[in-house]
């Protein structure tokens, strides 16, 4: 059962990826050429930095959950935070 969700999990986040990946052009660049950490500006649009690592959902822990963070290269990075108990 465990392995269906984790599959299940993974063809989710597939197909997502992909249609963002697809449609990654339709968000323009602000008005200092910058986007959102993970995007680049390429002729005004925000498309998608192909030097970020593939981003995965890590196992998560009872009493833990997911956080984004950006990373040093401005990459977007999912981490487990766990709060002390």
């Amino acid at each position: 059962m465990k392995t269906a969700i984790v599959f299940f999990v993974l063809l989710v986040l597939y197909g997502l990826t992909f249609s963002v990946s697809v449609h990654a052009g339709v968000f323009d660049c602000d008005e200092n050429h910058k986007c959102r950490p993970g995007l680049k500006c390429e002729d005004g649009q925000c498309v998608t930095r192909l030097d970020c690592p593939q981003r995965g959902i890590p196992e998560v822990k009872p009493g833990c959950r997911l956080e984004t963070v950006v990373d040093s290269r401005d990459c977007p990075k999912t981490v487990v935070v766990c709060d002390k108990q």
